[in-house]
């Protein structure tokens, strides 16, 4: 990915720059990104003040077990990415 803009005056048509703005993380499956088919969860890395957005993109493996398990992994990393950096 190369640098977006995430200010309100130039909205750029990425999924980085929606989880930055969005209060949740967003799941997308099988959607076209860059002209390949991809399934990601993409969040913020903190609540409140938004330091970053973490992406992460899912394999056909995890989207077969149960539906809530990529949210529990993406959760998950999350955490372990904001204890790492200090900014949990």
């Amino acid at each position: 990915f190369k640098p977006l803009s995430c200010s309100a005056n130039h909205r750029v048509c990425s999924p980085l720059v929606d989880a930055f703005h969005s209060k949740i993380p967003i799941k997308e499956q099988n959607v076209m990104l860059h002209g390949v088919k991809v399934s990601y969860i993409a969040g913020t890395l903190r609540e409140g003040e938004k330091v970053g957005v973490l992406y992460l993109e899912m394999s056909e493996q995890l989207l077969e077990g149960e539906s809530h398990f990529p949210m529990v992994y993406f959760l998950a990393i999350r955490q372990a990415l904001c204890d790492c950096l200090g900014v949990g």
